[in-house]
Formats: structure tokens, C-alpha cells, sequence
């Protein structure tokens, strides 16, 4: 058996054949049927490599002159889909250019007067130059068939001139016509107030490979959802733009889309004949009048602005790649977008991250114990237990046993953990419950799974300085705790204030809520006054930093 090469390796082969038969390419790479395709990422010397059933696809390089960019992006064809110039040899119907278009990359050219798109600061050492500035992946790996990065970056004007971060969480899918990659990026004030200006260069952007070019004149064609093509699509606002044309003989094209989640939807895009293609939601001046009005955008301190976007590899034209439906797919998801994972908890290593509402009394409630499996008998691990309630009251009626993270704050969140109730003699009273938002001991949410629903069990509740109030839309008829391990899965969207609890079946939530009260808080588990078990927990969320100060414990 002919032993395959690793993605990295893939990566290597893919430049060796760029430079040295860059003038009579032939691509070796052979698609197969990606109808079941799965997508890796692995660390590479210049960032993350990503594959398709091990052969390349995409690498996300951490810097590239000045700022994070992908490349090569290649399509389902397996040609590369982007300008190989700069970063890699001129190829044919290609031009120089522009060289700061770098295959896809994300940047604006006014950020508090700052230049960050075409930077020319080059004779100065990095640190003093207008960067984007690559800090840390938080991830690299999988999530089912799909690759995840999640990448943290620094927009920087010069030695000790922070300017404003952003947190980028990029998904990379296949299928048997198509390839695509989510964007969800998170920009984010840090450094104090910033502003994205009415400039026309920015903000998520791409250079499409020669041949697809409209100017190239080989079949070239720029389309977007109102009907406008080339030209006249220039500056103009829309819910996604299609750039098609030839690769090697076949047409493929290169789809753009913008959630309707985003703050300006639909946006204007600088997408031009010879090969730009940008989506722009702060631009306005300098573009064409239109039935839309943009402005630039200022974030105060400590506050974030969120954006996605997918990008659709396709083959043949709009059409025939189906591009409208994939949209009307993509714009009926909620998040299009990953959170983070920031924690996963099997409790091997004690509870040192989380504070309890025992930890000053003598006769301890939480403890780690060996996990207990649905038959009562010990099995490989450990688990997270309360044993029921101490001397600890909050100062309105709410539950009386909680365990919060302590160095993690959040706004958007999605944890999810196995739970065991252990107290089958309480009949329709067994409950264990899940906390978030939590500022201080009268300031959270809570869901109470409570094995009879009644007002004030089986509820989503808020707690706002004043007795609980029951929010929940779509009520549970009652948790089947049993005797067994359950898996348990709460999240919340703070943008919408869409709130979902799910128990065992991770596809239909068993309540709903939509609240908005409050943003940022701190996660954790518990009981209203009864017994259980927690373990394998893990935390998706966006980071609240610094912890506000705000922020208090039992």
C-alpha cells in the first residue's frame, strides 16, 4: 500500500510544483469523491495547514508582509483559486499589481487613521510598523468533519501603539462540488475606544487567480444577488457577489456571503474587474449612490463587534454552482460560526478552577469522588459531586448549591456536560441546575431541570435584584432523570438574547428563552437542594477580559 502524504507534506509538494513548473503547470493533485470528505488542520512552519481527506487545501499563514492571510486557497477543481503573486511565483494572466492584495486576507485601510491595508512602512523593523500582529492560535484541530482555527491578533500602529484586537474563528467544509470557509471574526476595543473610518479598501478581502479575472477576458463574470454583474456591481450593496470564471479549462467560482446577523446587511462590496473582491460594511463615500447608507463605526472601550462570512469554492457558473440556494442555507443558520472552546473539564486534575458556595463552611457539599456509572459500579475517571445544600442563602430565593468558574467570564457561551441525578427518592422533586451570566449573587440566569415542570421548576429564570422571574417560551413537560448519566447543553446568543437548553437529543432544544438583561457573567452548575454528579464539561464562549470588576462570587 502506497503510503499517503501528510497535510504539511501536501503543503511542500503543492510549492515545489508552483515554483519550479510554474510556466507549464500541471496540478497532480486528483479530487476524489469528498461526498463524505474530512478536513484537517495541523501546525505548520508558517501558521495551519489545512486538508481534505489529506491532500491540501488551504494554509492560514500567520504573517505575510503585515498582517495573517490564506494561502493557497484551493478549489474543488484542485487549482488554487487565488493570486499566487506575491507570496508565490508569477503565474500566467496574472499582474503585479497592488502587492499588498495577498490571496485572502482581513484588514481596512482607515482604523483610527491608521493604514492597514496598503502598509509601506517596510524599511522599519515589525514591531514599529502598521501590523496585524498574530498573538496565539487558540485552536487548531477538528470539529466532526470539519477543521477549526481560532486565531488571536493585535492591530498595532507601531511599538507600544496597540490600536484594537480582533479574535478570528475560521471552519473549513468540503462536500463532493463545493468547499467553503467561515469567517467569524470578532473585533474587539481593547485599547481603548477605535473607530473604523468611511474608507473605501477594506475589509475582508480576496484577490481572485489571473484567469478568473474579468480583465483577463477568458470568460471572467462578477455577479451579485440583485443581478448586477461586473462593473456595475462595483461599490454596490449585497447580500453575497459571485466572481466566476476558468481554472485550467474548467469554470469555477469564488462566492462571497455576509450573515444577516452583521451590523450592515446588506453591505457594499469593492469587488472590481481585475480581481479585488471585498466586502466593505464601513465604507459609503466613495462609493456609488445606492438604496443603503453606511458610516464608519466606532466601538467604544471594552466593547466588540462580531462579523461573519462564508466564502463558497464552487464549480461551473452562478447557477450551476447553485450559489443563491447555498445562501438562502447559510442565512437561515444562527451563528454560522464556532465559539471557542475555552475549557474542557473531566475533573482528573481535582477542581481547582472552579469556587463553590461551601468553600468556608467545614462540612463540604462538593467533592471529586471516582465516576459512578448508571449500575452503581466505579468506573475509569472522575467526577464533580454535590451531596445537597450547606448553611449558604442568597439573598433571594434561588439555588442553594453553586460552583462557578472562576477565571472565566463570558458573553456568547455554550456549555455542555454529562449530569447524573442521584437522589431517585425525591420523585418529581430531583432537579440539578445550570448558571450563566452570573455578575453577583442577585445578578444571573439559571435553568432549573426539574423532573416536574410547575412555576418554579423545569424554568428558565432570571434573577435581577429581586425574586426570580420565569422567562422560558418553550416549556419542557418535565427532565426523565433516570438512574443513568444524561448529557446536558445550554447556550446563549447575547446579540439576539436567544437562549436554548437541550437534554440528551443535542438537536431540538427542550426549553427556549429571549432575554437580553444581561451580557457577561460567569458560568457554572449546581442545585436548587438535591444530589448529583457533573463531568466531561466543556465551554465554548467569548472571552470577557479584564474580569469586571463588577464580577463577585458567592
Amino acid at each position: 500500500m502506497r503510503r499517503s502524504l501528510g497535510c504539511a507534506s501536501q503543503f511542500r509538494l503543492f510549492l515545489f510544483h508552483r515554483f519550479f513548473f510554474a510556466m507549464a503547470y500541471v496540478w497532480l493533485w486528483l479530487p476524489g469523491d469528498l461526498s463524505a470528505a474530512v478536513v484537517t488542520a495541523e501546525k505548520s512552519e508558517q501558521g495551519a495547514v489545512i486538508c481534505v481527506d489529506g491532500k491540501l487545501f488551504a494554509e492560514y499563514r500567520t504573517l505575510s508582509d503585515h498582517q495573517p492571510v490564506l494561502w493557497p486557497l484551493i478549489g474543488p477543481t484542485g487549482q488554487p483559486v487565488t493570486r499566487s503573486f506575491p507570496l508565490g511565483p508569477f503565474q500566467k494572466n496574472e499582474s503585479k499589481d497592488h502587492p499588498h492584495h495577498h490571496s485572502l486576507w482581513i484588514s481596512h485601510q482607515n482604523v483610527n487613521g491608521h493604514d492597514f491595508w496598503a502598509n509601506q512602512d517596510h524599511d522599519k523593523p515589525l514591531d514599529e510598523r502598521v501590523v496585524i500582529k498574530h498573538l496565539r492560535f487558540a485552536k487548531i484541530g477538528s470539529e466532526g468533519d470539519q477543521a477549526v482555527l481560532v486565531t488571536h491578533n493585535l492591530w498595532q500602529a507601531g511599538k507600544d501603539h496597540p490600536v484594537c484586537e480582533d479574535e478570528r474563528i475560521w471552519v473549513f467544509g468540503a462536500d463532493a462540488n463545493s468547499r467553503w470557509v467561515d469567517c467569524t471574526i470578532r473585533l474587539i476595543a481593547a485599547h481603548g475606544e477605535v473607530t473604523f473610518g468611511d474608507a473605501k479598501d477594506g475589509f475582508f478581502s480576496m484577490r481572485v487567480a489571473g484567469s478568473m479575472k474579468v480583465d483577463a477576458q477568458l470568460g471572467g463574470q462578477i455577479v451579485n444577488s440583485r443581478g448586477q454583474t461586473n462593473k456595475a456591481a462595483w461599490g454596490m450593496p449585497a447580500e453575497w457577489v459571485d466572481y466566476t470564471g476558468p481554472l485550467d479549462g474548467k469554470t469555477v467560482g469564488i462566492a462571497i456571503f455576509s450573515h444577516p446577523s452583521n451590523f450592515q446587511h446588506p453591505c457594499r462590496w469593492h469587488v472590481r474587474n481585475y480581481g479585488l473582491f471585498t466586502a466593505n460594511p464601513f465604507g459609503e463615500k466613495p462609493f456609488p449612490p445606492s438604496n443603503i447608507t453606511q458610516q464608519e463605526v466606532t466601538l467604544p472601550a471594552s466593547s466588540s463587534l462580531t462579523l461573519r462570512y462564508r466564502i463558497l469554492l464552487h464549480t461551473g457558473d452562478t447557477k450551476q454552482g447553485r450559489v443563491r440556494q447555498a445562501y438562502q442555507k447559510y442565512a437561515a443558520s444562527k451563528t454560522s460560526g464556532l465559539l471557542p472552546v475555552l475549557l474542557d473539564e473531566n475533573f482528573e486534575q481535582g477542581a481547582e478552577r472552579w469556587t463553590t458556595t461551601d468553600r468556608k463552611q467545614e462540612q463540604k457539599m462538593w467533592s471529586i469522588q471516582p465516576r459512578v456509572e448508571s449500575d452503581g459500579k466505579e468506573a475509569k475517571g472522575s467526577m464533580f459531586r454535590v451531596a445537597g445544600i450547606g448553611p449558604y442563602r442568597p439573598p433571594y430565593r434561588s439555588p442553594k448549591s453553586l460552583a462557578l468558574l472562576k477565571d472565566f467570564v463570558v458573553s456568547d457561551f455554550q456549555i455542555t456536560a454529562d449530569m447524573q441525578n442521584t437522589n431517585g427518592a425525591a420523585g418529581d422533586h430531583r432537579d440539578l441546575c445550570v448558571f450563566w451570566g452570573y455578575q453577583d449573587p442577585a445578578h444571573f440566569y439559571y435553568v432549573h431541570l426539574g423532573a416536574k415542570p410547575d412555576p418554579y421548576s423545569c424554568q428558565i429564570f432570571v434573577v435581577n435584584g429581586a425574586p426570580r422571574a420565569e422567562i422560558t417560551q418553550k416549556h419542557a413537560t418535565g427532565i426523565p432523570w433516570a438512574d443513568g448519566w444524561h448529557r446536558v447543553r445550554v447556550c446563549h446568543d447575547t446579540q439576539s438574547g436567544r437562549i436554548e437548553v437541550f437534554f440528551d437529543d443535542m438537536k431540538t432544544p427542550m426549553m427556549t428563552a429571549q432575554d437580553k438583561t444581561f451580557s457577561w457573567g460567569r458560568v457554572g452548575i449546581g442545585t436548587f437542594d438535591d444530589h448529583g454528579n457533573f463531568d466531561n464539561i466543556r465551554l465554548r464562549g467569548r472571552i470577557v477580559q479584564p474580569i469586571p470588576a463588577a464580577a463577585a462570587v458567592p
